[in-house]
């Protein structure tokens, strides 16, 4: 929501609570919502909780007093009245889509799915419907219905990053490279990218042989994040594949210095610079 739409919507609600008589509730409700949404979830759980104590408990207030709790890392609170709106209304499509976020990061994708699912049934066009059920799908491996999924959400929310890069991995364990990183170069030339596209876009490079560009995108990864063995082990491997054998040992011996002495990685880079 534009600033200045934000700002002519709050004085509407307020001329409303002016005379509000027994809608007052509602329209707490409704300024609760919006200040939540608009970066100020304290205030908007203030008003929230006024109007849960006026009476007025609905689904739509759990569903925005929850989304105020978790901008407030609150989380726990925010699964407790997700789980309370659904109670209250199991149809509302919003809601099954925010509990299925809640899932998602609780690591409860086959309950994610449920809900995701339901939602698109219930409402194919409420924000994040399919998104979330492409990216659920995606982590439970199930990856045909996934791509189905995130392909519709890719057409609905074309500036939704996370779909593409989600998209992308499905792609590459379909075996479709190049529908891949395509996906990845999306993510990367939008201008809002995640650092973890150019690590998969450089994988994938890697296995086509393009190893100038797979070293290329593990470099400008490892700009981002200096420190992570994984990524240099495997810009080390692209170096000693381009015949640069000391800038290969160079990563290996950092990646090392980062590891744990009985990670599995640093038993294969002890192996590596040893030259067995």
């Amino acid at each position: 929501m534009r600033r200045q739409d934000r700002d002519a919507a709050l004085a509407d609600v307020e001329a409303a609570l002016a005379t509000a008589g027994r809608e007052r509730g509602a329209f707490l409700q409704l300024r609760g919502g919006i200040l939540a949404a608009t970066g100020e979830p304290a205030r908007g759980l203030v008003d929230l909780d006024a109007a849960l104590e006026m009476g007025h408990e609905t689904a739509a207030v759990r569903l925005d007093r929850s989304m105020a709790l978790l901008s407030l890392g609150r989380h726990e609170e925010a699964r407790e009245d997700a789980e309370r709106g659904v109670a209250l209304d199991p149809r509302h499509a919003q809601l099954r889509v925010h509990r299925a976020h809640l899932r998602m990061r609780q690591g409860r994708y086959a309950e994610a799915v449920e809900d995701a699912a339901l939602a698109v049934a219930l409402d194919p066009t409420v924000d994040r419907a399919h998104a979330n059920l492409g990216l659920s799908l995606s982590r439970l491996r199930r990856d045909p219905e996934a791509l189905a999924a995130l392909d519709e959400a890719a057409a609905r929310e074309p500036d939704m990053d996370a779909i593409f890069m989600e998209r992308g991995l499905v792609r590459a364990r379909l075996g479709d490279h190049a529908g891949a990183e395509a996906d990845l170069d999306h993510v990367l030339e939008v201008g809002r990218g995640f650092a973890e596209a150019y690590h998969q876009r450089g994988v994938l490079r890697a296995r086509r042989d393009d190893l100038p560009g797979a070293l290329a995108d593990y470099t400008a990864f490892l700009a981002l994040h200096p420190d992570h063995p994984p990524v240099l082990h495997r810009r080390g491997l692209v170096h000693e594949r381009l015949g640069d054998v000391e800038a290969a040992r160079a990563d290996w011996r950092r990646a090392l210095a980062l590891l744990d002495p009985g990670d599995r990685l640093a038993a294969e880079l002890r192996s590596r610079l040893a030259g067995r």
